[in-house]
């Protein structure tokens, strides 16, 4: 609770079973991490980099993820409330089954394969349909 990992790095770090509450993580370096059932909970995470990383079935919950490094990531099962993800960086991650409809999800770096499965809000869609260069209409 309330821990500051601003910075640190921290590089193949595993965590199962794990909450953090109102932690700031803002910038830390956290590739190649391992975690799975993680809890990260009014958290400030803006910066951080998880790149090539596994987040199993983790929870964001109203935790700031702007401009997050998360390319390649495994992000399995994980669940976005109540959180941003603006101008994050996700592409190649693995977003089969994440719940991204309580995400602000506004100019994030996504490729049209890294959404596969992906769960998402109708807004959400047309949002990253302009991303991916569709014309509705």
């Amino acid at each position: 609770i309330k821990c500051d990992f601003s910075n640190a790095i921290l590089h193949g770090f595993e965590a199962r079973r794990v909450e953090f509450i109102e932690c700031r993580l803002l910038g830390a370096k956290m590739t190649a991490c391992r975690w799975q059932d993680v809890l990260l909970e009014n958290c400030d995470v803006r910066y951080a980099q998880f790149n090539e990383g596994v987040l199993k079935a983790c929870e964001f919950k109203g935790s700031r993820l702007d401009e997050a490094d998360l390319r390649r990531a495994n992000l399995e099962g994980a669940a976005f409330s109540d959180s941003s993800l603006r101008r994050a960086d996700l592409s190649g991650a693995r977003l089969d089954g994440t719940n991204l409809r309580g995400a602000g999800i506004e100019g994030i770096v996504v490729g049209a394969g890294d959404l596969r499965g992906a769960l998402v809000t109708p807004p959400q869609a047309m949002e990253l349909a302009r991303l991916l260069g569709l014309v509705i209409g």
